[in-house]
């Protein structure tokens, strides 16, 4: 089996996409062979837009290096920008360009030309073929060495393990139960994915966690004040409510040096460690270089009054360094350190902002009110983390880390490049613009969307971002009352949403979603979602899912106790789905029940289901519920594994799925009276009109509030 995967994840696939940019299929053998040593990426992988193009490369470590921009024919001479600095002007194709990269994801941008056919970056590594490619190594815990309890398996919503990374963790509850691993590769920081017990008021807990790396101990803080929210959608902090979910948040810590590859590194529940239990589910390591300096170009917010770690407001010393940067054409520098943001929201209301930071493991940002509304176009930000204050989900009360604003004619531009987002509600919510770019981020543990590009959000891109624990659609496009066009999700690695979908489509025309792994949906989603839940406007033209990774996804409505698969296409009545949705060279792995599922009472017309590798169900590979309409072709499809069946379309009499190259029989495309009793509990989904006024009532609440509360917040 794991011959085949191998053989569809390097499967060679004609990519379909229209507009203002592609999304290319990865190098080649043959191109990674031709540049041993180098890192090679397509001109047809470049974000295109408003005349610019940028490539979105990684490097391992921060320094010099020789760029080739090869090409063909005719020639155009450019300038440069390197992470949005300016970095000269070369002339185009070219070869031997040495340019600085900082470790991990860096951006080069260019006016667009077509004489480019590729870039190479010699002495650097490829990116992923599939996810975000990451400075960082994850272990998960239950594959290290333990004396600890491996929690099992779970997919039930509401036990502690469904949460999990893998659905499994390690649980240490008792003193000297520990944890091990050996670093793969050099480290100075790590990150602990945790969970541990509540208070009875609900308000969480502080407690220490003892980690010993090389023979060094440190005491990491772990806590519960993130975690343990109760009762129905939108959830309280009150135990009372009882039926608890979100249970896991992660804790940094940098080292006081650098360990070598091969180090142990342990984790225990010593004497001191009172906490009933740690549940711990994965560590991340990390080699944290060195803070940046302060731009040239740019104005500290320290000379505005600002200061460093003291606790005390920085809003005024910001807003004042702002005005000053923009008057003098500079850029906004926030250095080491932790800076607060505790009286109201910043407001970015002039055009060419850029706020920059020395690493996002260097300066954080923090507070209530630690948290952008943009007003203006050609904003960029860089290099920071944000670490919000919400504790629970408050539509109506906390703010969006980043926001655009709805009530203004369209805008343009907004880069968020290397910023962490912890503890917000959401991280990044846009109206009405063309061209966000998404690019190196991490955003964990929000109470609602990872990022949702709304209302006519066009042009845009989301590339080689971590979410994990988001509370809500890790990626969400919502085309509300307006379409979003011609966007992008690719290389994205998505994990562990607490609620709903890994990637969801709700409406729009031209969207593309590949290259993405996404794992372990808790409730209520799917890894990937195609939807016209929440009233959107028209889907259009194409819709492409390709080459994306999604293992142990689809779930259980808790609402409606319908299954969901680990695709899912579902539309409500009224509105249908008339585009071409392409689902292609897609690896579906254990999921939880469908591989591929079709719910619904309106129409989705022209799916096309080819040469995708479904390898383990809980249900059925691909199912139709009765009530479903539309039609669908799947063909060249490998499905392997156990479950009910391969294909079940409930003897639907408004839905047509042609099977063409399964080698599917007619017995395991059954009919009504062919049902086995294990299927009857599974008829409840014929019930779909009366359950989906239900299900539809909870999801209009759940994005209506927040688009309620984005409404408020612009009030404010």
């Amino acid at each position: 089996m794991d011959t085949k995967k191998c053989l569809a994840t390097l499967m060679v696939a004609i990519f379909l996409a229209a507009g203002l940019f592609t999304c290319a299929a990865p190098a080649t053998a043959a191109e990674t062979e031709k540049a041993a040593g180098a890192a090679v990426y397509p001109a047809s992988e470049a974000y295109v837009k408003d005349g610019t193009m940028t490539f979105t490369v990684f490097a391992e470590h921060s320094g010099d290096y020789l760029l080739d921009f090869n090409g063909s024919t005719g020639s155009a001479e450019t300038e440069l920008s390197i992470n949005g600095v300016p970095s000269g002007k070369v002339t185009l194709p070219s070869s031997g360009c040495s340019l600085p990269l900082h470790k991990g994801v860096n951006t080069i941008e260019f006016a667009y030309t077509d004489v480019v056919e590729e870039l190479v970056i010699n002495g650097a590594a490829p990116k992923a073929e599939r996810g975000a490619t990451t400075p960082y190594i994850t272990y998960e815990a239950e594959d290290c060495k333990t004396d600890g309890v491996i929690l099992e398996d779970s997919r039930t919503y509401h036990e502690i393990a469904s949460e999990a990374s893998g659905r499994r963790a390690v649980r240490l509850e008792k003193a000297g139960q520990s944890i091990s691993l050996e670093l793969q590769k050099d480290a100075n920081a790590l990150t602990l994915r945790t969970c541990v017990p509540d208070n009875a008021k609900g308000t969480g807990e502080d407690y220490t966690l003892t980690v010993n790396i090389g023979g060094d101990t440190v005491k990491a803080n772990v806590t519960s004040r993130y975690t343990w929210v109760y009762g129905a959608f939108p959830y309280t902090n009150t135990p009372d409510s009882k039926t608890a979910h979100n249970f896991f948040d992660d804790m940094s810590l940098v080292l006081d040096k650098t360990y070598p590859a091969g180090t142990t590194v342990t984790i225990t529940k010593d004497a001191k460690d009172t906490a009933e239990y740690y549940i711990v589910d994965l560590i991340e390591t990390e080699l944290v270089e060195k803070a940046f300096t302060q731009p040239e170009n740019s104005l500290s917010i320290t000379e505005y009054g600002a200061v460093a770690n003291d606790g005390k407001d920085d809003t005024q010393a910001f807003t004042d360094c702002m005005d000053a940067a923009v008057k003098a054409g500079k850029e906004i520098w926030i250095p080491e350190g932790v800076f607060h943001f505790t009286e109201s929201r910043i407001v970015i209301r002039k055009d060419g902002v850029t706020v920059r930071g020395a690493g996002m493991w260097h300066t954080v940002l923090t507070g209530d009110f630690a948290a952008f509304l943009v007003r203006a176009n050609d904003t960029a930000f860089y290099d920071f983390k944000m670490d919000g204050t919400a504790v629970v989900r408050r539509d109506d009360v906390d703010p969006a880390a980043f926001e655009t604003s709805s009530g203004i004619n369209t805008q343009f531009n907004l880069r968020i490049q290397n910023v962490w987002i912890e503890h917000y509600k959401v991280g990044a919510w846009t109206y009405t613009i063309s061209g966000v770019h998404l690019v190196g981020s991490r955003i964990r543990n929000t109470f609602a969307d990872g990022i949702n590009l709304c209302k006519a959000s066009c042009n845009s891109m989301v590339e080689q971002n971590s979410f994990r624990g988001t509370g809500d659609d890790a990626v969400a496009m919502w085309s509300q009352t307006y379409a979003d066009i011609n966007n992008i999700a690719r290389y994205n690695t998505i994990a562990s949403p607490d609620l709903a979908n890994g990637v969801a489509v709700y409406g729009g025309e031209d969207i593309t979603v590949c290259d993405n792994l996404i794992s372990d949906i808790v409730t209520e989603g799917a890894g990937i979602d195609t939807s016209t839940f929440f009233q959107p406007a028209d889907f259009g033209e194409t819709i492409l899912i390709e080459r994306n990774t999604l293992s142990r996804c689809g779930s259980l409505n808790d609402t409606t106790g319908s299954r969901i698969g680990a695709v899912w296409f579902n539309t409500v009545k009224d509105y249908d789905n008339p585009a071409t949705v392409i689902l292609r060279d897609n690896i579906i792995a254990d999921s939880s029940y469908q591989g591929i599922s079709f719910s619904g009472v309106g129409t989705i017309e022209n799916v096309l289901i080819e040469k995708n590798l479904i390898n383990g169900w809980g249900t059925w590979a691909i199912e139709s519920t009765s009530s479903a309409r539309g039609n669908a072709i799947a063909r060249d499809n490998e499905i392997t594994g156990e479950g009910e069946g391969k294909i079940n379309t409930n003897n639907g009499k408004f839905f047509t799925l042609t099977a063409d190259g399964m080698e599917v029989s007619d017995e395991e495309i059954r009919p009504k009276e062919e049902w086995s009793p294990p299927l009857i509990a599974g008829m409840a989904t014929g019930l779909l009109i009366a359950a989906g006024i239900v299900g539809v009532t909870v999801f209009f609440k759940r994005k209506n509030s927040t688009k309620q509360a984005q409404v408020k917040e612009e009030q404010q």
